[in-house]
């Protein structure tokens, strides 16, 4: 039976492990949002910083969200069944405002979202 002192350790070290924050979700690697987004409206995110991506089946089949180099503002690329969307300047307020809501709304797991806030909190 492991003593109280090994008990407190193996939490101690439960905390202070870095949390594993996932930023891609229905591709492998950012290579393949790259290729994916490359040859259409999107292409103009790849010229932000990658921030996150997410491809699904349902309302938001395809979101990539990129950061401007020159003015810190966020890029955002949106596809659904019925429209795509591309907006190349965006607060990120907006972000964690109107988008989490389109996201919350188009019934993107709860997982994704948490991690999307989370990614948008340390970029």
């Amino acid at each position: 039976m492991p003593s109280k002192k090994s008990k407190k350790i193996e939490e101690t070290k439960k905390i202070l492990e870095p949390k594993e924050i996932r930023n891609i979700y229905g591709w492998s690697c950012i290579e393949e949002v790259a290729q994916d987004i490359w040859s259409g409206i999107h292409s103009y995110l790849l010229n932000g910083n990658f921030v996150f991506a997410y491809r699904g089946v349902g309302d938001i089949m395809q979101l990539v969200i990129t950061k401007r180099l020159h003015d810190q503002s966020y890029m955002i690329g949106m596809i659904t069944p019925g429209w795509t969307m591309l907006l190349p300047s965006v607060p990120k307020e907006y972000l964690l405002d109107t988008t989490v809501t389109d996201m919350k709304t188009k019934k993107i797991p709860e997982e994704v979202i948490q991690n999307f806030i989370e990614i948008l909190n340390i970029t």
